[in-house]
């Protein structure tokens, strides 16, 4: 058995389509031109799991800031999943995923609150540098002017 199968993936819409039916005797040409008069010519054969990871990274999303009351509706609407306390900052993410591994992050850092789409198995430290960064580059307002 394949245990990567091949897929027919289409460009334009960043989405898996089809299998190639190899046990069939279809070939990957064999594949394209089984599909191409309902998805037009933005076809690509691939492995399985590349067309996944293709198909997941257009739900991936940049860091950003959000509300101490946002962060805490999220943090009790679903359960949360890994939840964690540590190097000076608080992660978890939404037990619900948007598309395949991908699912929404919460973190806490510097008593400010941000989110972002991203691989549910992302470590603890990885979110907090990608938010250490965000906060490099977006500083947190003055008060009072000062």
């Amino acid at each position: 058995m394949d245990h990567n199968p091949h897929v027919v993936f289409c460009t334009a819409t960043q989405s898996i389509i089809d299998y190639v039916h190899a046990g069939q005797g279809e070939t990957h040409d064999d594949a394209i031109r089984r599909l191409k008069a309902d998805y037009g010519t933005a076809l690509s054969v691939m492995p399985a799991n590349e067309a996944q990871n293709l198909y997941q990274a257009r739900f991936k999303t940049p860091v950003s800031e959000i509300t101490g009351e946002d962060f805490d509706y999220a943090l009790n609407v679903l359960p949360p999943v890994g939840w964690r306390t540590a190097s000076g900052g608080e992660v978890f993410r939404i037990s619900e995923r948007t598309a395949g591994r991908v699912t929404a992050i919460y973190v806490a850092l510097g008593g400010r609150f941000f989110t972002f789409q991203d691989d549910i198995r992302l470590e603890h430290d990885t979110c907090l540098a990608r938010v250490a960064e965000f906060i490099a580059a977006h500083p947190a307002p003055r008060e009072n002017g000062r």
